[in-house]
């Protein structure tokens, strides 16, 4: 797997800091980021995670006599370190507060209209597009924020039934092949959405249909290596830089191997899990 990259991560939690309403001043040797008599640094320590350094004054804060706040270990996840970082600072500053209000309430706007450009794009194929999960990759303006979903893409004369169909059902064969995902593409200065039912690997067709997740699939790699798996996870090029697009599979050790698409000869499917 890709590893993160701590360096990434503090300069997106900069960002984040100057975004809810701080200013950068270099205070001594540090940069510190500042709101009214608050001087922050964020730090990363491998053994402990990422976390913000408080102090309530410049004098403290010329002397480095900064507290911490609470830890997020790297492990967790980009997303969520952010989250719990920002929450805590939020927590901390009632005028962070106002301003994290009003940029959620811009940002639902901005969410809204990307989900109705989504199905915009169903309703010219004569559908309407269920969404299961959002699978990443992110793309934003000042009207419209977007992810690649992934969902059913159900036409337009089988969708009250399908509102009936418990979501555990909907992953029947009857149900399944209409589930997708909807990829945003640009060209130019133009935004469109594809709704693509299979993963195309490296450009080309390995085989890799929906409905081979969570079964036992075979791998000849292109070195002669062969490997047998559950295909656990598939993850994007864009997801995945800079080493590029992968699946994972779950060998019945319990064991995950990440493999890389442009090592792959060949994958078929052979059994439920």
């Amino acid at each position: 797997m890709v590893k993160m990259d701590s360096n990434v991560i503090l300069e997106k939690i900069r960002d984040m800091l100057l975004a809810l309403g701080f200013h950068k001043e270099l205070i001594g040797n540090n940069y510190n980021y500042v709101l009214g008599n608050t001087y922050c640094i964020p730090q990363y320590i491998e053994s402990l995670g990422f976390f913000i350094e408080y102090t309530d004054s410049k004098e403290e804060a010329m002397k480095n006599w900064h507290e911490d706040s609470d830890k997020f270990p790297a492990d967790i996840g980009e997303a969520a370190i952010l989250m719990g970082l920002r929450m805590d600072v939020i927590d901390n500053f009632p005028e962070v507060k106002q301003k994290w209000e009003t940029i959620s309430n811009e940002f639902i706007k901005k969410e809204k209209k990307g989900i109705a450009f989504i199905q915009n794009a169903a309703k010219v194929r004569n559908s309407c597009f269920f969404i299961d999960c959002g699978e990443g990759r992110e793309f934003e303006n000042d009207d419209m924020y977007l992810m690649d979903m992934s969902g059913w893409l159900i036409p337009n004369d089988l969708v009250n039934i399908f509102l009936d169909v418990p979501k555990p059902h909907r992953w029947n064969d009857e149900w399944s092949k209409y589930f997708c995902f909807a990829e945003w593409r640009q060209i130019n200065n133009d935004i469109f959405i594809e709704f693509n039912e299979y993963y195309k690997i490296s450009g080309i067709e390995l085989g890799i249909k929906k409905d081979y997740f969570h079964k036992t699939i075979n791998i000849i790699c292109k070195d002669g290596q062969r490997l047998t798996g559950t295909l656990d996870n598939w993850t994007s090029k864009y997801d995945n830089e800079p080493d590029g697009e992968s699946i994972m599979i779950e060998t019945a050790r319990g064991d995950l191997i990440e493999i890389y698409t442009d090592e792959i000869e060949s994958i078929v499917c052979c059994s439920d899990k």
